[in-house]
This record gives structure tokens, sequence and C-alpha cells, in this order.
């Protein structure tokens, strides 16, 4: 996977795929269909993109492969997120947050 410069998603009807997450998590850009999830966790040239329009994710995927430099920094900033958002201490963090509120 870490040969790959991006992550293409062409879900229509899944919320969101872990195959987006474990992208994320290893520093790979995704580029998707904005369809369900997607849209609230893909931001466009800061992670990845996400468009319904098939023909601008071709041009998207496109300069990826010809510029390595911008998938780097997408995927540095795709990691970044799945840390904050997807990571294990949020997890945690939120779940203590409940049992703590449910046991008060």
């Amino acid at each position: 996977m870490a040969e790959y410069r991006f992550l293409y998603s062409p879900m229509r009807y899944t919320s969101l795929p872990l195959a987006v997450v474990e992208a994320l998590h290893v520093g790979m850009p995704v580029v998707a269909l904005a369809t369900t999830e997607l849209p609230s966790v893909i931001e466009n040239d800061v992670t990845g993109y996400v468009s319904a329009d098939p023909e601008a994710l071709i041009d998207r995927m496109q300069s990826l492969i010809d510029d390595p430099r911008e998938a780097r920094r997408l995927g540095d900033n795709a990691r970044d997120l799945a840390k904050r958002r997807f990571g294990l201490d949020r997890f945690t963090d939120d779940w203590n947050r409940a049992l703590a509120q449910v046991t008060a």
C-alpha cells in the first residue's frame, strides 16, 4: 500500500468505508465520490479530494500521480486527521467521558 500515491474510493452506498480510514492512518490521501459520510471526512486540497463529478476526480488522481510532493503533503495531513478523528486516544476519551456521565 505504501507505494501508492492515493486511495480511490468509488463507494456510493456505504457510510464510511473502513479502507478510507485505514488509508488515512497510513498517510495516504483519499480521492472519492462525494457520497454519504465522505465529504464530512475528506477535505479538498487538505486530505484528498471528493466530488460527485468523476471527471474531476480523474483530473485530481492524475495530478497526484504527476506530483509526488503534493501527494505526500496531503498524506501527512490525512495521517494527522486520522489520529485526531479515528485514533485510539479519541476513542478512549469519548468512552471514558460517556461512562463518567452514566455513573455520576
